[in-house]
This record gives C-alpha cells, sequence and structure tokens, in this order.
C-alpha cells in the first residue's frame, strides 16, 4: 500500500501561471504557447503504511484530471514511467500530453487523481481527489486593474454577464496614439466591431464618450481611420439591422462634433440605409467646409453630391445647385408631385393657385409663357363682333380704361397675370388692326368717290377755269 504526501505549494504557483496563460490564450493566439509555459508541476512525497519513504527503479504513475470529486471519466491524463529515489515525485503536467486551451475555463471544478502502478502491475490510487486551487496572485487573472504595457495580437473575446461594461480603457495621460487603440489587419473585417443583443433603449455595441474640457483638435470618442486604397475601406462602419443607427453621434458641447469624417480623396462619412434613412441629423445644423466650385464634367467637384455621379445626381456648392447625368448637364425639377416655390418670401406661402412666387425683380433674357386658354386669333373671326369706336369711346369715357382690361386699383391690388395680360393686349392690338384696315378702307373709298366727283365736275368747267384749277397758266 502506498501513501502519498502531496505538496501544492509550487503547483499553486504553476497553477497562477497556467491561469495566466489560458488567460492569454483567450486573448491571443496559439503562438503565445511558445512564450508561457504551459503545464502545472506536481510534488509529492511517496511512503509505505509505516511512513517510510518509498525507493523504487522503476514505477508507473497516471495523472488523471476531473471535473467532479467522484464522477468519471476523465477529462485529461498523461502517464510517467519513472523512478522514485526518498519518495520524491516531481513531473510537469502537461509535458506529455499537452493541456487542452479549453481545460480551463471551468478552473474551480477541475480534481487530480494520482494512480500508483507498481512493477507487479498493482494499481493503487491515492485518495481523494485533490482540487486544483489557484495561488493568491492568480486572483488578479479576475481583473486587469493596474495592468500596464504589453501587446496583444489575434482574436479577442470578452465576455460579461453583468449589467456594467464588457471592457472599459482609461487613460489620464497625454500624447499621441489616443486613449485606447486597437489594430486590425484582416482582409474585410474590421479592426473594432462590436454586437449588442440587448433588446433595450440606447443600447450600443460600442459607446464611446468623450468628457475632457479641454480636448482639442480631432479629440473623439471612438475614431477610426482607413489608410487603405480600397474602395469600400471605412475608418469606422456601423452596422444595424433594427430600426436604429449603423453609427449615432451626439455632441453636446460648444463647437463639439456628434460623427465627423475626414477624406483626402474619398468619403469622409458614408451612410446606407435599405429601409430608410441614409443619414439623420436632428437638433442642429449640417455644416460642410470645403470642395470646390461645381462642375458637369469633374465628379469630384462640388461640396455636397446627391445621387450616385455616373447617373443622375444633383450637386451643390457654396452658391450653385446643378443637375447632372453621367457627365452632362440635366434638368433640375422642383416641385414636381405639388406643392410650390417661394423665393423672397420669408415665411409667407405663395399665394393659391401660383406655383412660383418671387418678392423681388427677376432678370433673365428671355421669358416664354405657354398658355393652357385660346391665342386671341379668333378675333379675326367672321363671327367676332368688333366693339365700334363710337361704343368704344363710350366705355372709355365711363370706366377710364379699356374693356377688358384690368383697372389701375385691381392691377395694384392683385397684380398682373404676365400671360393673361399678353392675351389681353393681343387682343385690343388685333382689334385695332381691324379698325385700321376699316378706317383705311374708308379713306380708300373717299378717295375713289373723290376721283369721281373730280371728273364730272370738269365736265361743267370752262378751260381757263381748268386750268386754273389745276394751277396752270
Amino acid at each position: 500500500m502506498y501513501y502519498s504526501k502531496q505538496h501544492f505549494a509550487g503547483c499553486h504557483l504553476v497553477i497562477r501561471l497556467l491561469v495566466l496563460t489560458v488567460s492569454i490564450m483567450i486573448f491571443t493566439s496559439t503562438n503565445a504557447s511558445a512564450d508561457i509555459p504551459r503545464m502545472i508541476n506536481y510534488q509529492g512525497v511517496l511512503t509505505d503504511a509505516s511512513g517510510d519513504v518509498i525507493s523504487q527503479a522503476s514505477i508507473t504513475i497516471n495523472f488523471m484530471i476531473y471535473d467532479d470529486s467522484l464522477a468519471i471519466p476523465h477529462v485529461w491524463t498523461e502517464s510517467i514511467l519513472t523512478s522514485i529515489t526518498d519518495g520524491q515525485i516531481s513531473h510537469n503536467l502537461g509535458s506529455i500530453a499537452p493541456l487542452p486551451d479549453t481545460l480551463f475555463t471551468r478552473i474551480d471544478e477541475l480534481f487530480l487523481e494520482v494512480q500508483v502502478i507498481d512493477t507487479g502491475g498493482v494499481t493503487q490510487i491515492l485518495e481523494p481527489r485533490t482540487r486544483l486551487v489557484s495561488s493568491g496572485y492568480a486572483f488578479r487573472v479576475s481583473t486587469i486593474d493596474s495592468a500596464s504595457g504589453g501587446t496583444v495580437t489575434g482574436e479577442v473575446s470578452i465576455l460579461n454577464n453583468s449589467d456594467n461594461y464588457t471592457l472599459t480603457v482609461n487613460n489620464d495621460g497625454y500624447g499621441g496614439g489616443g486613449h485606447f487603440q486597437i489594430h486590425g489587419l484582416a482582409n474585410a473585417n474590421a479592426a473594432v466591431y462590436g454586437i449588442s443583443e440587448a433588446g433595450e433603449d440606447m443600447a450600443c455595441a460600442i459607446h464611446g464618450v468623450l468628457t475632457g474640457e479641454t480636448a482639442g483638435w480631432e479629440s473623439a470618442a471612438i475614431k477610426g481611420e482607413n489608410y487603405g486604397e480600397g474602395l469600400s475601406g471605412a475608418g469606422v462602419f456601423g452596422l444595424h439591422y433594427g430600426g436604429g443607427y449603423g453609427v449615432h453621434g451626439k455632441g453636446e458641447g460648444e463647437g463639439a462634433n456628434g460623427v465627423w469624417g475626414y477624406a483626402e480623396t474619398g468619403i469622409g462619412i458614408h451612410g446606407t440605409s435599405l429601409y430608410d434613412k441614409s443619414g439623420y441629423f436632428s437638433g442642429g445644423r449640417v455644416q460642410i467646409i470645403g470642395g470646390t466650385d461645381a462642375s458637369v464634367i469633374d465628379n469630384t467637384s462640388g461640396m455636397l453630391v446627391v445621387g450616385v455621379t455616373s447617373y443622375e445626381n444633383i450637386v451643390m456648392d457654396k452658391n450653385e445647385i446643378m443637375a447632372r447625368n453621367g457627365g452632362a448637364v440635366s434638368t433640375l425639377h422642383l416641385q414636381t408631385d405639388g406643392g410650390t416655390v417661394a423665393i423672397g418670401l420669408q415665411g409667407i406661402t405663395p399665394p393659391a393657385g401660383y406655383v412660383l412666387a418671387v418678392d423681388g425683380k427677376a432678370v433673365m433674357e428671355e421669358v416664354e409663357v405657354q398658355l393652357s386658354q385660346d391665342w386671341p386669333d379668333y378675333v379675326f373671326d367672321d363671327d367676332y363682333r368688333l366693339t365700334p369706336l363710337d361704343e368704344l369711346a363710350d366705355e372709355i369715357k365711363e370706366n377710364g380704361h379699356l374693356p377688358g382690361m384690368p383697372s389701375a386699383h385691381e392691377a395694384e391690388s392683385n397684380g398682373i397675370a404676365l400671360g393673361e395680360m399678353q392675351t389681353l393686349l393681343l387682343t385690343k392690338v388685333e382689334e385695332l388692326t381691324l379698325h385700321l384696315i376699316a378706317m383705311d378702307q374708308r379713306v380708300k373709298n373717299l378717295n375713289n368717290e373723290n376721283e369721281i366727283l373730280k371728273k364730272q365736275l370738269s365736265k361743267y368747267m370752262s378751260p381757263n377755269e381748268n386750268e386754273n384749277k389745276d394751277g396752270v397758266k
């Protein structure tokens, strides 16, 4: 019968290192196994029933780890064939059969069992199973408070079952590099990727707060930079499958920016929405600084572009709105579905029935009015009644203006419709033309009658009288 006095002081120390090893394996790639020992040191003293230490040239020892103090099967095992001198046993668990990365995800539920097999094949189990525990300093693994220095590469997983933040980084120092920096090189992936499954208001996958009162230029709670040359890269990328925001920015202080984007040749801020708004701004203004004069052929010109530059789009600069279509000029449409357009009318709705209202003067090279009513060529129809001049004179004397024309008071009060006025004026011109034609015909008739009378009168006059009449002697 063998007995064991198991000493775990050294084991505790290595368990602490193992815990750190396991934690680092959670945060880093498996390449870290070359830097950190992934073994547990076991030390014990083997004695017989009388308490005397045993020395034996050849003995087999099985080390087995269970996740329960009594249950089977084991979750890990390895065996050694060794010699015992003065009962001393010392072995690094994991030196033969590597300890799995997932073994210590349940550190508080692991138990070590040691089996000793002598040369006769008799197996003795050192009972009871010994619970694997950590040393005092290993408790630091549960928190990273006051941790300093180091580099973490590879995948990172941080689990938190409480209502607090999963990861909080605080740096009271100054200098370049920011408070928190993550460098991601994975193709088509993100340097920082956050997922929130919370069904509550204000739930955020990644939430940054900047509270410094003296924050300098380009200070940001969350800042992403993209130095690649790809067309689809993003400094900060937000994706939301519900009714919220892919990227939400809020700036409350004077001069604060909710969302700030900068690009030398690409797009400073890019938003895409499959259902609603690609960008939403509330409670403040949207200011665009920089840009160039809007151009038809230069797709990079302007300060704001709405639409795809290779198709129909609108470009705006400081004082111009331009409609384009694939590098050519296009038509700028306003209120095509109804409504009105007002220029210079502050807080005043255009009068009913008018699409465009302008308070002020307008200068243009040409104005073309297309009327929905008849053009006054009907004046020349045979059945058109032309007002006699004597009636026209009476109406002018009575009303002080031409019939059918607005009075001065009406024009001052209601204004004049350009198309309607042109129609009225043309009507009067055509009526006047008809009067002139009729008057010309009367004059011609009178001249003809005068010539006939002159000929008839000449028959009754002497030659001398005719000469005197004609002014010839």
